[in-house]
């Protein structure tokens, strides 16, 4: 009887491990998303107080430029920017580093650079608000524009409107 109770499950063991075999499941189509998308639409820009400052649109990018980007325009409620950012890259950073002798609206040049602020998290999308950290600076065109030098670091949040 000892040996008929120790066979019992061993039979019923090796019944199940080859009686029982995984389904296979058929990967469905990957569909490519655009990591831009999440960026596209217009914003009211505030400062780190609640203040309203200006209005900026980011959209895609159309153009024959070997590299995906966005066009961000009314960025500091002056300047029309071209972000690189690949369709295939989903992450919540804006990727912008800067641009020196960029044009502003009034036709005056100046360095717009990205300045990192670990506690701010700079010019990252969280949720639908884009926080944004950058440098205006105009130290190597001031004289040649016959404007007063001007510098300032900006934290600044863009929320998306619905």
């Amino acid at each position: 009887m000892s040996k008929l109770n120790m066979a019992l499950p061993l039979v019923a063991i090796l019944a199940c491990c080859f009686g029982c075999k995984r389904d296979v499941v058929e990967p469905d189509d990957v569909v490519a998303v655009d990591g831009r998308q999440k960026f596209v639409g217009v914003y009211d820009v505030y400062d780190t107080l609640g203040n309203w400052r200006y209005e900026m649109e980011i959209s895609v990018a159309h153009d024959f430029s070997p590299f995906d980007s966005l066009l961000i325009e009314g960025w500091g409620g002056a300047f029309d920017v071209y972000v690189q950012r690949n369709i295939g890259n989903i992450s919540n950073y804006l990727n912008f580093i800067g641009d020196f002798g960029i044009t502003d609206y009034e036709g005056h040049r100046w360095a717009l650079f990205s300045e990192y602020d670990y506690v701010f998290q700079y010019n990252s999308l969280v949720h639908d608000t884009l926080r944004m950290s950058y440098l205006k600076d105009n130290i190597a065109f001031y004289v040649a524009d016959g404007v007063p030098y001007f510098r300032q670091s900006y934290r600044e949040y863009a929320v998306k409107r619905e």
